[in-house]
């Protein structure tokens, strides 16, 4: 099943089979990451623990709190399982973005980066690939706690109609709604100077709520599609706009905290200087999409929805 819940199935049955095909998907990769035959695997098994996590926060105002923490705290541990590779790959990802064709005068830098993305047998790393856990036990681990989630879910009482979804996805359109008008106040007309000196913690929060809203649009799109869809695709790139704007504040601590096996304090202070103008186009850009996925309140957005939903579902009914 595709990640959707579709008025006309019963919400119950529809979350848990949501659930099961993210966990099947990400036992799958997890596999792959084993094996160290996919370099992709690690990034599709933390994509598929976000959207789980999703679920379990749209359906927050309905499912008792213990239950729904239960499955997205076990679905982030699962993710954490490969944190140490995949951030690697980020770095040296973001790294060779940012420096873009001065890649010479970064030498150093990237080959750091690289390094530490794909550790060498004489280097003290694994001789498997930066994208294999190389351990049974984490790969066990892992497994064992996405199978929970999927079982969880499935134990869910979620009663068939669109208020079940309301609260989840009403906290999440609301935080979202907030931090951006709090965040596009304090940018004070995205001049440069306010854009870049932003608070990076309230920026992160906002990106998870982004992406908590761009999971939810995508579960719901099947009431509206054109509509849904161009939200879904709006909020796609405000996502990936702050996340590679989180990516470069990693980057930069990273290399601030100890510069010398990354080229120096010269090559650190260019790099911040590339990241930190880079980063004045992306929050910019982020805070313009808002004024568009932001633009209804929260009681308007719900009731939209909840309209969709409605018509949808009467439409799906079987005619007797």
């Amino acid at each position: 099943m595709s990640y959707a819940l579709v008025p006309g199935v019963p919400l119950a049955e529809a979350v848990a089979s949501v659930a099961a095909s993210e966990v099947d998907a990400a036992l799958l990769s997890l596999a792959r990451v084993h094996a160290g035959a996919d370099p992709t695997a690690v990034h599709d098994v933390r994509k598929r623990t976000k959207k789980l996590r999703a679920l379990a926060v749209a359906l927050s105002g309905t499912v008792p709190r213990r239950q729904w923490r239960a499955a997205s705290r076990a679905a982030a541990e699962a993710a954490r399982t490969l944190a140490g590779s995949r951030d690697a790959e980020v770095r040296l990802a973001t790294l060779s973005a940012l420096v873009g064709d001065r890649q010479a005068e970064f030498a150093d830098a990237l080959a750091h980066a690289a390094s530490l993305a794909r550790p060498t047998p004489e280097a003290g790393g694994s001789a498997r690939t930066a994208t294999s856990l190389g351990d049974d036990e984490q790969v066990q681990h892992a497994s064992w706690l996405l199978t929970g989630v999927a079982a969880e879910v499935a134990s869910w009482q979620v009663p068939d109609r669109f208020d079940s979804l309301a609260g989840g996805l009403g906290d999440t359109y609301r935080e979202g709604r907030r931090r951006w008008r709090s965040l596009a106040s304090a940018a004070a007309g995205n001049s440069p100077p306010a854009v870049a000196n932003l608070d990076a913690e309230l920026l992160h929060r906002w990106r998870r709520a982004v992406k908590y809203r761009w999971y939810h649009t995508r579960l719901c799109a099947a009431v509206a599609p054109d509509v849904l869809g161009a939200e879904a695709t709006l909020l796609d790139e405000m996502g990936e706009s702050l996340g590679v704007d989180h990516d470069l504040d990693v980057l930069v601590a990273t290399m601030t905290a100890d510069p010398r096996p990354w080229g120096g304090p010269e090559a650190e202070a260019e790099v911040a200087q590339l990241a930190a103008e880079r980063q004045g186009e992306l929050r910019a850009r982020a805070l313009d999409l808002g004024r568009q996925v932001y633009a209804l309140r929260t009681d308007a957005h719900l009731d939209r929805l909840a309209r969709w939903w409605r018509q949808t579902a009467r439409n799906a009914r079987p005619v007797r």
